[in-house]
C-alpha cells in the first residue's frame, strides 16, 4: 500500500511540474503573439481574389446568386486590418454592390460595359444608393450567396469582387469577372 501511495505522490508531483511548464509556455506564447500581432497582418496579407463559379436561380422576390471562389476570408474577419471586400453584380450598366460590411447599394454606371478598372471604383461607389432588396445571405471561406433584387431580369449577369484597404483606391485589387445566365 505504501508503494502505491508513493507512486501517486510521485505522479502528482510530475503532473504539477508539467502543468507549470505548460502554463508558462502558454503565457509566453500569449505574450509573444500579442507583442507581434501588429506586425503579422502586414506581412501575411496577400491580396488574392478569384471568382471560380457563379450561378443564379430565381427566387420569389428576385434571384439568388451562389458564388464559389477564393478571397481574403481570414484577413477580412480581422476588422483591424481595414480591408473592405465588395462583390459587384451587374447587368449592362445596372449594378448592385455588396460590401461585406454594410448595406448593399444599386445604381447605374456606364463604365461597366468594357470592364471595371480600379481607378473607376470611387465613381462607381458614388453612383449607388441603398437597396433593401439586395443583401449578402451567406459569407463563408469559399462560398458567397447574394440576394439579387427584382430589377435584374433574366439574361446574362456578371460578377466580380474587389478589395480596398483603408480606403486607398489606388491600390485596390480586382478579381476576375465571371458571367452567367439566369
Amino acid at each position: 500500500m505504501k508503494r502505491r501511495r508513493s507512486c501517486c505522490v510521485k505522479f502528482r508531483s510530475e503532473c504539477g511540474s508539467t502543468q507549470a511548464r505548460t502554463l508558462l509556455l502558454v503565457a509566453l506564447t500569449l505574450v509573444l503573439s500579442t507583442a507581434f500581432a501588429r506586425y503579422a497582418p502586414a506581412a501575411s496579407c496577400i491580396n488574392f481574389l478569384a471568382v471560380g463559379e457563379a450561378t443564379v436561380r430565381p427566387a420569389p422576390d428576385g434571384a439568388v446568386m451562389d458564388m464559389v471562389g477564393i478571397w481574403e476570408f481570414d484577413n477580412i474577419m480581422q476588422v483591424e486590418l481595414g480591408l473592405s471586400l465588395n462583390a459587384l453584380v451587374y447587368q449592362g450598366d445596372h449594378f448592385v454592390r455588396y460590401p461585406l460590411i454594410g448595406d448593399a447599394e444599386s445604381g447605374t454606371f456606364s463604365g461597366l460595359g468594357d470592364g471595371l478598372d480600379a481607378s473607376e471604383l470611387p465613381a462607381l461607389e458614388a453612383s449607388g444608393a441603398g437597396d433593401p432588396d439586395a443583401e449578402v445571405l451567406t459569407f463563408r471561406a469559399h462560398r458567397l450567396q447574394l440576394s439579387l433584387p427584382p430589377s435584374f431580369s433574366p439574361g446574362a449577369v456578371s460578377v466580380l469582387m474587389y478589395l480596398v484597404q483603408d480606403g486607398e483606391y489606388q491600390s485596390a485589387f480586382l478579381s476576375n469577372t465571371v458571367s452567367t445566365q439566369f
